[in-house]
């Protein structure tokens, strides 16, 4: 009966020993990463506009970034981290009137924008 009151402790004590080392895993990728974001020359001002997450093996990068140049700058920078397979990076672009630019959303491809406001359509209907 011992024996059996033992194993989920011994099971338990893994699975913290796990959580702890996957901790200091994930810490330790996100201090490489701020490292090598404040000593890129391009995105050295901006390190701090983004928040690294380490999720399993992908490296999540969120925040706000002033072009689409140092969002790539920044994804790139990044690549070839130990520990890291995937590179997930939805940071918003924000433009220089402080409005957030995102991508279209699935399923609008191939429809045309709207008319500019004060705008009507050609004679013998859209174009």
């Amino acid at each position: 009966m011992s024996i059996n009151a033992r194993k989920p402790e011994r099971s338990r004590d893994s699975a913290d020993q796990g959580r702890r080392a996957a901790a200091r895993a994930s810490s330790a990728i996100v201090g490489e990463a701020a490292q090598r974001l404040r000593q890129c020359p391009h995105f050295a001002r901006h390190a701090e506009a983004v928040d690294l997450l380490v999720d399993g093996e992908t490296l999540v990068l969120t925040g706000r970034v002033p072009s689409f140049y140092l969002k790539q700058v920044l994804q790139a920078s990044l690549q070839g981290l130990p520990g890291v397979t995937r590179t997930h990076n939805p940071s918003n672009v924000i433009t220089g009137g402080g409005h957030t630019w995102a991508p279209p959303r699935p399923g609008r491809a191939g429809r045309a924008p709207p008319a500019p406001p004060g705008r009507a359509d050609p004679p013998g209907g859209p174009a």
